[in-house]
């Protein structure tokens, strides 16, 4: 390593990895940075119904997130935060369905517990399924009615 060359070309080297490793470090911060950014140029809603088109949260966890985002904001997951504002009209118009029975008490036990806690929903499922079985025993009584009048009748027209 005595040559004036050789010493220029460890120069050269070092001087290039620096770049190098510069232009890496560059790309690496743009690339976090434009990521925050895209996430940030979108609504809470958004961020939440960008993750349950990509199949990442369920049809259920949307609710409650739009729950979460409407009535108790630091209970939202981070990842579905904005700095962006935003009306909550339409998630409250999603959440609205919720007031119907069948989609209230399709839901687990711990995310109807929130929703009632969130949104006073004042709702039981069991009544439901009263009133299910109610309906199947009038459906088979009626249908045991029917049969004895017409073996009745069959029995008359047969006499």
């Amino acid at each position: 390593m005595n040559s004036p060359y050789q010493k220029h070309e460890l120069w050269v080297a070092i001087v290039g990895g620096f770049f190098i490793l510069a232009i890496i470090i560059t790309l690496i911060s743009y690339s976090r940075g434009r990521t925050e950014a895209l996430k940030q140029e979108f609504e809470t809603p958004s961020l939440i119904q960008m993750a349950y088109d990509r199949h990442q949260i369920t049809n259920e966890q949307r609710l409650l997130y739009l729950a979460y985002a409407l009535m108790e904001p630091e209970s939202l997951p981070a990842p579905y935060r904005s700095r962006v504002g935003w009306f909550g009209e339409m998630a409250q118009y999603e959440l609205d369905d919720l007031n119907d029975p069948e989609v209230f008490c399709s839901m687990s036990p711990y995310a109807r517990n929130e929703f009632q806690r969130l949104l006073k929903i004042n709702m039981t499922c069991e009544r439901q399924i009263w009133r299910s079985v109610l309906v199947g025993i009038l459906i088979v009584t009626i249908i045991t009615l029917v049969v004895r009048i017409q073996n009745k009748r069959l029995t008359l027209s047969n006499n």
